[in-house]
C-alpha cells in the first residue's frame, strides 16, 4: 500500500496572498500580507535577548519590502534608519491585520526603537 503524503506545492499554489498598500515619498507601494517564515524563525532564535541584530532587521526589511523598493527608498535623503525601522514595525503589525488603514503618521525619534516584547 502506497504511503499518503501532503502534497505542499498544491496547497501553497492555491493560497491567495493578499497585498497590502503603503505611501512614502508620494509614491504608493505594495507588500504581501504574510511574513515569510525564514524572519520568523531568525527572530525565535533572538527572544530572549533585548534587541535584534542588525543583520536581521536589514533581512526582515529584504524579505518583507523586497530589494527592488529598499533600493528605491535608499536613494531618497530622508529614508532613515529611523523611517525604516518604523516601516517595519508598521509591516508586521499590518500584516497581523493590527494596523488601521490611516495614512502613515508623522515618525519622531522616540517612535523609531521599540524593545523585543520579553516573556514573562
Amino acid at each position: 500500500m502506497a504511503k499518503k503524503f501532503k502534497n505542499f506545492d498544491a496547497f501553497i499554489s492555491e493560497m491567495k496572498c493578499e497585498t497590502i498598500p503603503f505611501e512614502i515619498f508620494g509614491k504608493t507601494y505594495h507588500i504581501k500580507k504574510r511574513v515569510p517564515a525564514v524572519i520568523v524563525l531568525e527572530m525565535a532564535k533572538h527572544e530572549d535577548s533585548d534587541s535584534l541584530p542588525n543583520s536581521l532587521v536589514f533581512k526582515a526589511a529584504n524579505q518583507i519590502f523586497g530589494e527592488k523598493i529598499l533600493a528605491e527608498l535608499c536613494k531618497h535623503p530622508d529614508f532613515t534608519v529611523e523611517v525604516l525601522s518604523e516601516m517595519i514595525k508598521w509591516a508586521f503589525s499590518a500584516i497581523n491585520g493590527a494596523a488601521d488603514e490611516e495614512e502613515m503618521q508623522e515618525i519622531t525619534e522616540e517612535d523609531s526603537v521599540a524593545p523585543i516584547k520579553s516573556k514573562n
